[in-house]
């Protein structure tokens, strides 16, 4: 199934979950898609349009799995003084209390069918968008932006970070707690609802684990309404959430293209959307890996380095990702 849809002719292409659809046509009955994070900085993206969320000509369902492709990611360049010198930047800034600083891991480039194959079966939301033969942004998200079905809504608050099997040390980390807080504080402002959780829950995503809780809450309004409400939350962004999005427009190098922003399906009944993070934007010369990491004032910064490497490889490390500072 991902082979042949990979092999059609017909673009755009995109997935969610084991929804896999194909070409666009004038209407339908829901669009899939994703879009841009924030202001273009280089070609890298120019590929993929500002919102690409389009009326699909043909969808199919996944109807069993396809084979886990074990891979091995070798990194290619993976400079860390640019993300120690935005640490640096964040630590000496007075008005942020929260940075989620950014990095772009360039690995070899892998055969994209086991790419897909092997973000398949992740734990999360698998997505993926191809607007050529030449590019896939792909990945397996464990956070939710928004779901709406009729009025009813829910979101997610996913921050703070362990490696699976130290979620004792990650319940009693200061740090992480904090952190974790600044996203569910603004999610509760933005929605007026009410966490469905006395106490963060913990939240299995591939080879890490997080601090987890949800809102869930009666809404008005459009899609694009609640996406510029809520979007970047201090999970992608910081805190104050303006300041903080500001801040990372300004300072980092890179371009996020479409990695942290809202992708999934939209229609008048339900809209599922994700937040794009673990994602990969694969091109015939290089895989660009695509992570963050969440800093606060009460963060190391090896520790975050660590962190960012940890979510990048998921298990599939081939070389050494994380020399030190």
């Amino acid at each position: 199934m991902i082979e042949s849809w990979l092999k059609d002719s017909h673009y755009p292409k995109a997935a969610f979950g084991k929804l896999f659809c194909l070409g666009e046509t004038q209407t339908g009955p829901f669009q899939i898609g994703g879009m841009r994070f924030g202001p273009r900085k280089n070609a890298m993206w120019d590929s993929f349009p500002a919102s690409g969320f389009f009326y699909p000509r043909e969808a199919t369902t996944l109807a069993a799995l396809p084979p886990e492709t074990p891979l091995r990611f070798t990194a290619k360049t993976n400079l860390s003084s640019s993300f120690f010198a935005l640490f640096d930047a964040f630590k000496e800034s007075s008005q942020l209390q929260k940075a989620v600083i950014s990095h772009v891991t360039v690995l070899e480039p892998v055969l994209a069918k086991d790419l897909l194959g092997h973000l398949y079966h992740r734990n999360g939301r698998f997505f993926a968008y191809m607007p050529d033969e030449n590019h896939i942004f792909c990945g397996n998200s464990p956070e939710l932006l928004f779901e709406r079905e009729g009025t009813r809504y829910i979101v997610e608050a996913v921050a703070g970070t362990c490696r699976i099997g130290n979620e004792p040390l990650l319940m009693q980390s200061l740090k992480d707690r904090e952190e974790f807080q600044y996203v569910l504080d603004f999610l509760v402002e933005r929605t007026g609802g009410k966490p469905e959780f006395h106490t963060p829950q913990i939240k299995h995503a591939g080879n890490v684990s997080h601090l987890y809780n949800r809102v869930v809450f009666e809404g008005a309004g459009s899609d694009d309404a609640w996406i510029s409400r809520l979007h970047p939350t201090p999970a992608l962004a910081g805190i104050p959430q303006k300041e903080a999005t500001e801040w990372l427009f300004r300072n980092e190098p890179h371009d996020r293209g479409w990695y942290g922003a809202p992708f999934g399906i939209r229609s008048d009944a339900k809209t599922t959307l994700a937040v794009a993070i673990r994602s990969f934007l694969l091109t015939p010369d290089a895989l660009y890996a695509f992570s963050g990491a969440g800093c606060t004032q009460k963060s190391t910064p090896q520790l975050e380095w660590e962190e960012i490497m940890l979510k990048v490889f998921q298990g599939g490390l081939h070389g050494n990702p994380c020399p030190t500072r």
